[in-house]
């Protein structure tokens, strides 16, 4: 080109939190803490263009740097924790509407730069992260972690109509657990993986997954070592809770409690026509009672157990069950009988009187992760869809229910289960709370099972109009059931595990007893 054709060069160096469309052209001095490497893609005219892009930072912030063209090349001479300085680079709004930066033709990237120039950028400090300390959308990551499980390669179309693939692998230390994904040619190191295998990532990626939780993203621009001789990984300690404290989607867990019932062994056919075990049984503690469900070979301890046995059960994980969240133990659980234990469990009789729920709470002395009975007035119901998709094996909850899909946890295609859930909020006078009720429940307030509910949303029914027909706000209502805190609305739920309507008979005797007794 001809140097009259080139914009002149800026004087005018700004700050990445100075960033805005508004300024077009910009000169920038940041440092590197991200580079990936020259791809090429083609144009809508056919033409095959070339993009690689960069991330930087400066005491102000961080922003994303695309290089096209030629310029993209210059990725090849740039590695983390340099300094740069970007000359003419244009200002773009970006994902989620913050500022880009591009360099084209007529922009500069420049390298050597004088230490007086970048003696205010934060040093590149190049970490080994906990999983504790990942959040969603971190440009660039590094980690070692511990493969805790592996799954199939799964083959998708993209909308292109090219194929691709993926492999998600369970990691783990001693902050916590992750799922990690291997995309397109990284499968073929992810099929390299075993359960136990250390493994080093750098320069990977993170985003959010299920349920919002960050998950992190194998590609190209990711190093990736296996059992590197010099990182050892800690056993990641189960996290300890209460009853009353289980949620759906907890992994590694341990809970302690006295057994309060037992089922009988069932057998099953998996879709791959081999044979599966399952039972159930009933926990309690201090803070309530919750149901655990045994799989395949956990089952045999079943003889070995009696009611009012205290147990311990570690590495469980939890899921939505028909009438709440659960645990269920597997292959890599362990369970103890009768441990030695310094904290006092509640007596088998203590806790069914517990769980028998003849006295009740006023609402406004409703306290978190306690098991409590109310009796009130359903002043509000939530409209909104009225099933879920779970896997009918582990009882996960998955999406997309019209069809097979593989459930991760089982790593096994499967045919969802639909479950029914209902919203609503309770008042007695005293105060009122937020109560949910799942599965049976649901079912029972609904008046239809959660497969009908199904195929009448299936014929284009609105689900308002399945509201419509339960007819709920102004019944009384009487619900047992376990207190949280859901940490999104800052404010107690009561997720129901028995719910009753109150019969006058039955109520006034109650009431005559209570006179009698005074």
């Amino acid at each position: 080109e001809r140097v009259e054709d080139l914009p002149s060069l800026s004087d005018a160096k700004v700050k990445i939190s100075d960033l805005n469309p508004n300024l077009e052209f910009v000169d920038i001095i940041g440092r590197v803490i991200a580079v990936t490497a020259a791809r090429e893609f083609e144009r809508s005219d056919k033409s095959v263009g070339k993009v690689s892009t960069l991330r930087i930072i400066d005491e102000t912030g961080q922003c994303r740097v695309s290089l096209w063209g030629e310029k993209a090349e210059k990725a090849e001479e740039i590695e983390q924790g340099d300094a740069v300085k970007l000359e003419n680079a244009s200002v773009r709004e970006g994902w989620q509407n913050t500022p880009e930066l591009h360099i084209d033709w007529r922009g500069r990237v420049i390298k050597n730069i004088n230490s007086r120039t970048v003696e205010n950028l934060p040093d590149f400090e190049k970490k080994l992260l906990k999983i504790e300390e990942i959040e969603p959308d971190m440009p660039v990551l590094d980690l070692a972690a511990k493969v805790q499980r592996t799954f199939s390669v799964k083959e998708f179309e993209r909308n292109d109509g090219s194929a691709g693939r993926v492999m998600n692998v369970n990691l783990a230390d001693e902050t916590g657990t992750i799922r990690a994904s291997f995309w397109d040619e990284m499968v073929e190191i992810g099929n390299e993986l075993t359960p136990g295998d250390v493994i080093l990532l750098e320069n990977a990626r993170s985003a959010a997954g299920l349920q919002d939780r960050p998950e992190i993203r194998v590609g190209r621009r990711t190093d990736v070592e296996i059992n590197p001789e010099d990182i050892q990984i800690e056993k990641m300690k189960p996290s300890r809770v209460k009853m009353s404290e289980i949620e759906e989607g907890l992994d590694s867990v341990e809970i302690l409690g006295r057994i309060v019932n037992l089922s009988e062994v069932r057998e099953f056919t998996r879709s791959d026509e081999s044979e599966g075990k399952v039972t159930s049984l009933t926990l309690g503690d201090e803070t309530g009672t919750a149901r655990v469900t045994l799989w395949g070979s956990k089952t045999d301890i079943i003889d070995e157990l009696e009611k009012g046995d205290i147990i311990r059960i570690t590495d469980a994980y939890s899921v939505s069950g028909n009438y709440g969240p659960e645990i269920h133990a597997s292959g890599q659980s362990n369970i103890e009988i009768n441990p030695l234990v310094e904290e006092d469990i509640p007596s088998l009789s203590e806790i069914e009187k517990e769980v028998s729920g003849e006295t009740r709470t006023n609402i406004e002395d409703v306290k978190e992760n306690t098991q409590v009975k109310i009796r009130g007035t359903i002043v509000r119901i939530f409209e909104r869809p009225p099933i879920f998709e779970v896997c009918p094996k582990c009882g996960r909850n998955i999406n997309n229910g019209d069809s097979e899909i593989l459930c991760e946890k089982c790593d096994e295609t499967v045919k969802p289960e639909h479950r029914a859930v209902i919203n609503m909020v309770v008042d007695d006078g005293t105060d009122n709370i937020r109560v949910v009720a799942f599965g049976e429940l649901g079912e029972q307030l609904f008046g239809k099972t959660a497969d009908e509910i199904y195929e009448t949303l299936r014929e284009g029914i609105d689900f308002k109009e399945v509201y419509d027909e339960i007819n709920l706000a102004g019944k009384e209502i009487i619900i047992s059931g376990g207190v949280k805190r859901d940490d999104y609305y800052d404010q107690l739920e009561l997720r129901a595990k028995e719910i009753n309507f109150p019969d006058p008979v039955k109520e006034t005797e109650k009431i005559l007893d209570k006179i009698k007794s005074q």
